[in-house]
Order: structure tokens, then C-alpha cells, then sequence
């Protein structure tokens, strides 16, 4: 038996800009739903509390000089002006940067608010409304038959048609007159809004009437029949792609512009159905873990040739700036590339101490820029998802490598460990996000990510590639799309699968149950995380003790084992 070190105790979790992501987050998500005067009045609270914050900062940064030049014996000296001095500054640096967030907010609702939006919102009553789907119609079945369901970006309503200034989001539920309605489509038609929190919900009662509406007020649609001269860059890399990918295998041609671009508009309602219930929906959109993926291949090209890692990073930063202008210069694109970039860095460089304040910093710009980020789902799952992964997958590795490596030659426990640590720490961070958002729990959707984790990296590496030659040189992507639409089958083929077997979705429970379930796997998450970082931090000398054949004997102490099935 020998003995083997494996360097340092990690630095503990740098949680400073922590309460400024929580407060700059809860003033977005209040301003839209706040009374109006409330609304309005938020902002200036927030920048008297940073006053207040930073006054009693510099009175406690004096009062410990002063104190510290009174007496020379450092053993009798009072910490109490150094501990509230650090409070303040951690209260002031929250409240400045909320009250910028809260002050866009703010600004953003007023022009809506004079447009009469928010009074139709408030009376719940029919209304005519015109805008734009943001992605396909998908078919729902209830308790009272079928129905379909998409996002619409409201830019008019009533009548004559009145212009809502920077458009809102709305979730429509309508009758079998929605079916086929894809993503870009202009639509026209009457419902019933209602605001729950800060989503409008529209009930409609009529179809997509696209002919009752001023064509103009309706904006241009990027779906089929809708490329014009209005269409944008965007657009046409779009459409290129959809050509280039339409000769591939199986349900590629459906998969393949959705894990390349996060276009869905070609997904079938049965295998969209398919990707949410096994919980494989995420990689059909874009999202931080294409931008990961893309890093991480850059990342790993460039290491091969002993390049230096500063070179590297600005490398992944250059890759990515041309990844968000193919795909399109749009808050989401650069939300998902923002984390990803984060993502990355954590995973490849080992720095998830130094990950989560940028993470944190990102987020504040973030909503600084975008205060309406904050009530997207896309944001939320983002943002949580890289803060599971930031902080835990790194331990959660070297925990499952460990454990596995007693049954399993070391590189393919690695491996293995390194894919389990990120999708586990991932899904757990976002399931109950996803448990508010849809009332289900995908029962197989660790397993159905660990499976199709392989073979993502083979569409959305090339596929980048192949859409950024699709327009110059549509042959070379065709060939391109051909080769990745193997793998791309094969994701569709295992979401097809894995939705079939037994209890792969669950209804989550409603009412006080299914709340105290929820707030039970916080707990549960939070003291996981808890375990799994003074685990990290706690192992005597960060040695592993090598028993016969070389291969690490670990054996956490018995309360942290019980701990740790409780969670």
C-alpha cells in the first residue's frame, strides 16, 4: 500500500458578488409585476439603501484605522468595525448594481404601461392581437381533448392596432387551427390575455388569421414563405441551413437545425414531445452547453499544441463572438454564449473558485443590459445549470472517478466520472426550475444526457462549421450535415426510446405537496453541495491511498456517508 499526493486544498467558494446576482435578479423579476407606483418607486429605494450601504461602509473603513492607530497590541483589537466595514461593502456593491437593473426595468415598462397594454391585461378581456411566433405550435392532450401551444411575440393590439413599444412574450393555447403554425410565422388573432406573475397566458378564440391584419403591423415572419427582402442574416443562414441539412438520415433534418442554430421550426410534434420527456429538449435549442462544447473543442486543439492558456482563452473568446454572429446577435444568443463561456472555463481550466464570481459578474451585466432576461426560462436554466456545474461538477468528479475506478480501468472511469458529474450536478440544479415551469419530472433524463453526451459534440462542433460554409458553399455543407446527421439520428433515436419506457414522465404534484417536494430537494441540493465541498476541502494532506494493483482506496467517514444517503 503507497501513498500518492494530489496537490492543494482547492480555496474555499468566493460567494462576494452572491447577493448581488439574488437582489439585481428579485428587483427584475419584481418590477413587471409590482404595481405600477411601487414599480417606479423601486429603484430609488435600492439607491438609498447603496447610499446608506456605502456611508456606513467608509464610517466602519474609518473607524478601524483610527482604531488600529490607537493601539499597537493586534491581539486586543476589535474586529467588529473590519466585519461590518466587509457587510456594507457586500450590501452597497448589491444594492448599486440592483438599482441599475431596476432603473432599465423600470424605464422598459413605462412606454408599455402608455401604450395600454398592462389595462388590457388587467381587464381580461377579448382582445385582437397580432405578432410573431417565436417557435412551433406543439400539440398538448388534456383532460378535455387537444390542444396546441406556442410563444408569440405580442407587437400589436386591439383596434385600429396599437404598437406594444419592444414587444411582450405570450404563451397561446388554442384549438386544432394552430396546428402547423411554425416558428417565425406572422399570426393575427383574438384571445383572452391573462397575467400570471410576470407570463401573459392568451386563451385564443380564433385562429391564426393572418389576412385580418395590416401586414405591416404584423412585421416580417422568418418561417417558410415568409424570405423576402426583410429577411435578415439570420435568416438566410437559417434557411441555408434547413436546404443543407434536409438529405440527412432519420430525424436529422428535423434535429439537426435545432442542435446546430436552435431553429426548431422543422421538429414534429411527436419528436418534440420525445426530447421533453427525456429530458433532451435543452440540446435542441441554443444554449450554453453548445457554446461549452465549441469552447471545449477549441480549448482542446489548441492545448495538443502546448499553446499557452491565455492564447487559449482569447482563442474560445474569438470563436465563440463568431458563433453569436452566425447564429444571431440576440440576448439569448449572447446569454448562452456568456454561460457557456463560463462552462467552459470551469470544466476545462479547473477554476470553478474563480468561475462563480465571473459567473455572478456576467449575470449582473446581464440584467443590467437585458432586465427582461430575467423572467426567460432560458435565462433561468442558464444560469442555474453553470452554477450547478461551477461549483460542484469538479469535486463530483473526482468523487465518482475515485469510487468508479475500483471496478473500472482508470481512463474510462474518468471519463465516465467527468460526463456523469456534469449532466447529475446540471439536472439537479435545474429540476426545480423545470418542475415549476412544465408540473413534470423527467424520470430518465440523467441517463438519456449521460447516453447522448457522446454524440453531441460530433453535430455541434462540425455542425457550427458547416453552418458558417452553408451559405458560401452549400455543397461542402450538405456534405458536412451528411456525415453529423448520423449522430444526430442517433440522439433522435435515443430521445424516441427513452421517452417509451415506463414512467419516463411524472406529473409533479400540485398544491402544499408539491411544494414542500420541491423545497425538500433544496434542502436536499443545497446540503449535497454542502457535503460534496467539505469533502473537497477536508481530505487530510489530499492524498489517495493506493491499494494492490494501484488503484485508489477512498472511504469517507461514516456520518458523511449517512449525510449523504439522506440527501
Amino acid at each position: 500500500m503507497s501513498i500518492q499526493a494530489e496537490g492543494r486544498v482547492p480555496a474555499p467558494v468566493d460567494l462576494r458578488l452572491l447577493p448581488a446576482v439574488v437582489l439585481t435578479l428579485a428587483a427584475c423579476l419584481a418590477v413587471p409585476v409590482l404595481p405600477y407606483e411601487l414599480a417606479m418607486g423601486l429603484p430609488w429605494w435600492l439607491l438609498a439603501g447603496a447610499l446608506l450601504s456605502t456611508e456606513v461602509m467608509v464610517w466602519a473603513a474609518r473607524g478601524q484605522r483610527s482604531r488600529g492607530r490607537r493601539t499597537r497590541d493586534r491581539r486586543n483589537r476589535s474586529t467588529s468595525p473590519a466585519a461590518l466595514a466587509v457587510v456594507a461593502a457586500l450590501a452597497a456593491c448589491a444594492c448599486w448594481i440592483a438599482a441599475v437593473a431596476a432603473l432599465q426595468a423600470a424605464a422598459e415598462r413605462i412606454p408599455v404601461r402608455e401604450s395600454g397594454w398592462e389595462a388590457v391585461l388587467a381587464s381580461e378581456r377579448p382582445v385582437r392581437i397580432a405578432g410573431v411566433a417565436e417557435g412551433p405550435a406543439t400539440r398538448r392532450v388534456g383532460t378535455f381533448g387537444e390542444s396546441w401551444h406556442l410563444t408569440v411575440t405580442v407587437q400589436s393590439f386591439g383596434h385600429p392596432l396599437t404598437e406594444v413599444p419592444g414587444g411582450d412574450s405570450a404563451v397561446v393555447s388554442g384549438g386544432g387551427d394552430w396546428d402547423g403554425v411554425a416558428e417565425g410565422t406572422a399570426v393575427c388573432f383574438v384571445a383572452m390575455p391573462e397575467l400570471e406573475g410576470s407570463t401573459v397566458f392568451a386563451r385564443a378564440s380564433t385562429g391564426p388569421l393572418t389576412d385580418a391584419c395590416d401586414a405591416t403591423a404584423l412585421g416580417q415572419g422568418v418561417g417558410e414563405g415568409a424570405m423576402g427582402d426583410g429577411s435578415t442574416g439570420r435568416d438566410v443562414v437559417r434557411e441555408a441551413v434547413r436546404q443543407s441539412a434536409s438529405g440527412t438520415v432519420g430525424t436529422a433534418p428535423q434535429l439537426l437545425p435545432g442542435l446546430v442554430l436552435g431553429d426548431r421550426s422543422l421538429q414534429e410534434p411527436e419528436l418534440d414531445e420525445a426530447m421533453k420527456a427525456s429530458g433532451l429538449s435543452h440540446l435542441s435549442a441554443v444554449s450554453g452547453a453548445n457554446c461549452t462544447l465549441i469552447a471545449g473543442a477549441v480549448t482542446m486543439a489548441l492545448r495538443s499544441f502546448r499553446v499557452r492558456r491565455p492564447v487559449v482563452l482569447g482563442a474560445v473568446l474569438g470563436v465563440l463572438l463568431v458563433f453569436v454572429i452566425i447564429v444571431g446577435f440576440e440576448p439569448s444568443v449572447i446569454r448562452a454564449a456568456v454561460m457557456g463561456a463560463l462552462g467552459a472555463w470551469a470544466v476545462f481550466f479547473g477554476r470553478g473558485r474563480q468561475a462563480l464570481p465571473l459567473l455572478c459578474l456576467a449575470a449582473c451585466v446581464l440584467l443590467c443590459w437585458q432586465p427582461g432576461l430575467a423572467v426567460e426560462p432560458a435565462f433561468q436554466l442558464s444560469l442555474a445549470a453553470t452554477a450547478g456545474i461551477v461549483l460542484a461538477a469538479r469535486p463530483v468528479e473526482q468523487w465518482l472517478t475515485a469510487a468508479m475506478s475500483r471496478w473500472l480501468p482508470g481512463p474510462a472511469a474518468g471519463v465516465l466520472g467527468a460526463a456523469l458529474a456534469v449532466s447529475t450536478t446540471a439536472q439537479i440544479a435545474c429540476q426545480p426550475l423545470l418542475v415549476g415551469m412544465t408540473g413534470e419530472l423527467s424520470a430518465y433524463a440523467v441517463p438519456a444526457n449521460l447516453i447522448a453526451a457522446p454524440l453531441v459534440p460530433f453535430v455541434t462542433v462540425p455542425g457550427t462549421v458547416a453552418a458558417a460554409l452553408a451559405v458560401p458553399w452549400p455543397g461542402v455543407a450538405a456534405a458536412l450535415f451528411w456525415v453529423i446527421g448520423w449522430p444526430a439520428a442517433g440522439i433522435g433515436w435515443i430521445a424516441t426510446t427513452v421517452s417509451g419506457w415506463p414512467g419516463a414522465l411524472h406529473t409533479w404534484p400540485e398544491g402544499t405537496l408539491g411544494v414542500v417536494l420541491v423545497m425538500a430537494h433544496l434542502a436536499a441540493a443545497i446540503a449535497l453541495l454542502w457535503m460534496i465541498l467539505r469533502w473537497e476541502r477536508s481530505r487530510p494532506a489530499r492524498v489517495r491511498i493506493l491499494g494492490p494493483g494501484g488503484r485508489p482506496r477512498t472511504r469517507p467517514p461514516r456520518r458523511t456517508r449517512w449525510m449523504l444517503a439522506a440527501a
